[in-house]
């Protein structure tokens, strides 16, 4: 499987570490598989394909705001987003 470790996987590694969780207790508490949590940090799949509900999750137990993991920055401060326009 292809690894390409980008500013979400990082992001997503360095808020679990800072929380003092393991993956498997994130992945626990997300609900997902522990490979499958796995996969998100070691770079072998994108955020965006977990479903909505675990993202969000996976939002909510890391305190990351989700602007932020999915678009780098809040909505107001990314000029190129047309679809809040």
């Amino acid at each position: 499987m292809n690894k390409h470790i980008t500013r979400e996987h990082k992001l997503i590694r360095q808020a679990r570490l800072a929380k003092g969780l393991s993956q498997q207790q994130v992945a626990n508490l997300i609900n997902i598989q522990i490979r499958q949590y796995q996969r998100l940090e070691y770079g072998e799949s994108d955020v965006q394909k977990l479903g909505m509900w675990a993202g969000l999750s996976l939002c909510i137990v890391l305190e990351i705001d989700p602007y932020d993991l999915i678009f780098g920055a809040n909505p107001e401060t990314v000029e190129d987003l047309r679809i809040y326009r």
